[in-house]
């Protein structure tokens, strides 16, 4: 049972601990022992904090059972990237210049994230100050990809991306300044989220480039997500870059948008595989393009001048941009189970083009089948 509750989404144990299903401890619990198993190999993190997390899981236990409910982020176990200040615990930046920098005060988004009731497991691996790639040479090695560990799992959210991934953490917080949120989010096949500057304030986090640095959330989905983002938007009057404005409710979110979907063949020979493609973009015969779309909107085919066809056009087809889909999450959670059972199939990566698209759907459908292959990836 342990190892299931490792692979919850953030909304389905919220449900649960909310109930008295199960308990923040034993969850909290489940999560140190996979860092214990798995960790010496996905060095995700630089300094695991189970005796606090542990403390605070049991709080949050008594506070839950009590009728105190903050919500639902309450009791849910959440790493941080390495550059978040944490009062009284190191904050490194994964660099040995740092590695006695100890803070006197929470981050403002750490300290919104304990108001709200979040276990703080630890602090993550990253790049040396978020920038520059992984490095061999420092006091802590970097993080793995827990999809294959001779591989890297981008950055420099690289240790907030390998422990979502896998299972050590239902949640992190990553940064993001030229793509370090969403790097590792697609590498590591989770979701995560840039925000717009100035939803969410930076103090107290070891800064790169004012005008660009972004904190953001990183978790299994896009729902996840923006559980995340209604506890983290608020105003910091003290950074003079975190905007003061309502923020909307990020969960609330719409159940049609336009998707992009890149699908990747192991053998380009495969010729069911190439027919599928070649349909997609012709677009000739409508009754058999409306099936595999999952019967989505009539104006999905791609045009001529749309990405889908210049890549089609393209010599190499290896790496297939499927064009721009348009319809429900349902529709399009339906077609990606058709195109993922196709032979020569290698790997389906989902994009979507506005934020507040596809919790539900997409939560239920397409992320439990990533997050079963990276527990079966990591555990062998």
């Amino acid at each position: 049972m342990t190892t299931e509750l490792c692979f919850l989404t953030v909304s389905e144990v919220s449900a649960l601990l909310r109930a008295g299903t199960i308990s923040p401890v034993d969850l909290t619990r489940a999560c140190f022992d996979r860092i214990r198993k798995l960790d010496g190999e996905l060095n995700a993190f630089i300094l695991p904090l189970e005796e606090p997390a542990m403390a605070d899981a049991k709080r949050t236990e008594e506070e839950i059972a009590g009728g105190d409910w903050k919500g639902p982020l309450h009791g849910i176990p959440i790493g941080l990237k390495d550059i978040y200040n944490t009062a009284g615990v190191a904050t490194t930046g994964h660099s040995a210049l740092f590695k006695d920098h100890v803070p006197a005060e929470d981050a403002f988004t750490v300290a919104l994230l304990r108001q709200a009731g979040a276990v703080i497991l630890g602090k993550l691996s990253t790049w040396e100050f978020a920038i520059g790639g992984a490095s061999f040479d420092l006091p802590w090695p970097p993080a793995r990809n827990p999809w294959n560990t001779a591989h890297e799992p981008g950055g420099s959210s690289s240790g907030a991306g390998a422990a979502v991934a896998s299972g050590l953490a239902l949640a992190a917080m990553g940064t993001d300044t030229g793509g370090s949120i969403r790097g590792p989010a697609s590498w590591c096949g989770i979701a995560g989220l840039k925000p717009t500057y100035g939803y969410l304030g930076r103090r107290g986090i070891l800064p790169l480039s004012f005008s660009l640095d972004h904190a953001g959330p990183m978790c299994w989905t896009s729902e996840d997500c923006a559980l995340m983002m209604n506890v983290l938007a608020r105003h910091d009057p003290l950074d003079m870059g975190c905007a003061n404005v309502i923020a909307p409710d990020f969960a609330a979110g719409r159940d049609v948008g336009s998707y992009m979907l890149y699908m990747i063949i192991a053998d380009e020979t495969d010729a069911a595989a190439m027919r599928k493609w070649e349909l997609y973009n012709a677009g000739a015969d409508k009754d058999a393009l409306a099936h595999l779309l999952g019967k989505v909107a009539e104006d999905t085919a791609p045009s001529e001048t749309s990405m889908a066809a210049a890549i089609q056009r393209s010599p190499s087809p290896i790496n297939f941009n499927m064009g721009t889909l348009v319809g429900s999450c349902a529709a399009v959670a339906s077609m990606l189970d058709e195109v993922a059972t196709m032979p020569g199939v290698k790997r389906i990566m989902l994009t979507f083009d506005d934020f507040l698209i596809g919790t539900d759907a997409y939560g239920q459908r397409i992320q439990p089948l990533m997050r079963c292959r990276t527990g079966r990836r990591v555990a062998a």
